[in-house]
């Protein structure tokens, strides 16, 4: 599961208030996206953050996020050892 940061605060699955800022946040429209490695792929909305960084753990599948609907109808696949997740080799 992302993580969600609300506020310079970041919530992860489990904690407290998780599942009402993924609720806050999913209607939003995307801002911007950003992928880095140590810091996994990012998706700015008004009112937050959503953040995929999975632990080796975590990962149960062969893709860990896919991205599509931008405007020239391109799609992205974030596997173990992509750009954003190199950690996961």
């Amino acid at each position: 599961m992302p993580g969600v940061e609300e506020c310079g605060r970041r919530i992860v699955s489990g904690q407290t208030g998780y599942a009402d800022v993924l609720v806050l946040l999913m209607p939003g429209t995307v801002l911007a996206t950003t992928e880095a490695e140590a810091q996994g792929l990012r998706l700015e909305l008004i009112g937050g953050s959503i953040v995929v960084l999975p632990t080796q753990e975590e990962v149960v599948g062969s893709e860990i996020a896919m991205l599509f609907g931008f405007t020239d109808k391109h799609r992205m696949c974030g596997l173990p050892g992509g750009e954003a997740f190199e950690h996961l080799t």
